[in-house]
C-alpha cells in the first residue's frame, strides 16, 4: 500500500514532490541555515494565524460575557503583537528566499 502511494507520488520526475526532494538533496546541506530560518518564520506566521482566530473568540467572550474592559484591552494588545509578528514574517521569508536565489 505504501509502495503504491510512493510510486504515484514520484511517478512524474518533474512533479512538485520530485523536484522538491531533488532541490533538498542538491542544495540542502549548503543552505540548511536559510531553510531553517524560512521554516521558522513560516511556522511563526502559521501560529499567528491560529492564535488570532483563537483570540477573536476570547475578545468576544471578554466583551459580551465578562463585560471586562481590561480583558478587551489585554486581548487587543495581544492581537497587535500577533499581527506585528505575522506582518514581519512574510517580508523576512521573501527576502531570505530571494537572497538564496541570488547566491
Amino acid at each position: 500500500m505504501l509502495n503504491d502511494l510512493k510510486q504515484r507520488l514520484f511517478a512524474n520526475p518533474n512533479g512538485a514532490l520530485s523536484l522538491s526532494l531533488r532541490l533538498l538533496k542538491e542544495n540542502g546541506r549548503h543552505h540548511w541555515r536559510q531553510y531553517a530560518f524560512v521554516l521558522f518564520w513560516m511556522a511563526c506566521a502559521a501560529a499567528c494565524t491560529g492564535a488570532s482566530a483563537y483570540l477573536i473568540g476570547v475578545a468576544i467572550n471578554e466583551a459580551y460575557v465578562n463585560r471586562s474592559f481590561v480583558g478587551i484591552a489585554t486581548v487587543a494588545c495581544a492581537i497587535i503583537a500577533i499581527f506585528t509578528v505575522k506582518g514581519i514574517s512574510n517580508p523576512v521569508e521573501v527576502a531570505t528566499v530571494r537572497w538564496q536565489d541570488d547566491g
